[in-house]
């Protein structure tokens, strides 16, 4: 069995000094073997501060790997927390709207699987025209491999989308399948009541039909005790047991 979790951070946006501490109970709460996390913040190693915090906490310790957008100047990355040996990384470039997407190989239960973190773009808002593109890019990246694989991360597309569609035509929804339904909410969290956003899913672990999916729940969707506003980042994200 392996539990896997999956964050967007929003960056250091939004109350970051506030937010840290409530990262890495969420994640050390969630305890999860592997962490993907998006929009990671370069100039601040966010990837590395996460990784340390929680490895105060962990004997098992958690070891970073790093996938910068592609964009100049580098600004935002995704990255992967393991506290699995990790046999291979890869990443690839998407194509438009200068997103990546990266690539682990690992071992569980004496199966080799491929685990792939990923941030879909945003836009067109409602138009799946680039990111319908972007997940035929890692899905045909993935499929010479062979592997059984789990993908996970911000996709930035609803339920109903042609995206998520596509991608359920390949794999399972792990929330889904324990809930039968997808989420009411991954974004925004109250930590951006005041922008008037519209409430939406598009944040999920996905994975292929040979796994079967034991448990999975939100995370990041509790405020802190002392303020009811602040929440770990303005996505609420997953973890899942999977075996």
């Amino acid at each position: 069995m392996v539990r896997v979790a999956t964050l967007n951070l929003r960056g250091t946006a939004n109350r970051w000094d506030e937010r840290f501490p409530l990262v890495i109970e969420t994640l050390r709460q969630a305890d999860a073997d592997m962490i993907g996390l998006q929009e990671v913040r370069l100039k601040v190693n966010q990837h590395q501060l996460i990784c340390d915090a929680l490895n105060q906490h962990n004997e098992s310790k958690y070891t970073p790997f790093l996938c910068e957008d592609w964009y100049d100047p580098h600004i935002l990355a995704n990255a992967f927390l393991t506290r699995i040996p990790v046999i291979e990384h890869e990443r690839i470039e998407l194509p438009e709207g200068f997103r990546t997407a990266q690539r682990i190989l690992i071992n569980i239960d004496e199966r080799t699987v491929n685990v792939v973190n990923t941030h879909l773009h945003h836009k067109p808002y409602r138009d799946e025209v680039i990111r319908l593109k972007q997940l035929d890019y890692i899905l045909n990246w993935i499929e010479p491999q062979g592997h059984p694989t789990i993908l996970m991360g911000d996709l930035n597309a609803r339920p109903d989308s042609t995206t998520i569609q596509r991608a359920k035509g390949r794999f399972q929804s792990a929330y889904e399948a324990i809930h039968c339904a997808e989420p009411d909410v991954t974004f925004p969290s109250p930590l951006r009541a005041d922008e008037n956003l519209t409430p939406r899913t598009i944040d999920y672990i996905l994975c292929d039909e040979v796994f079967a999916v034991k448990a999975c729940q939100l995370i990041a969707n509790q405020p802190a005790d002392h303020d009811t506003t602040l929440y770990p980042s303005d996505h609420f994200g997953l973890v899942a047991e999977i075996v």
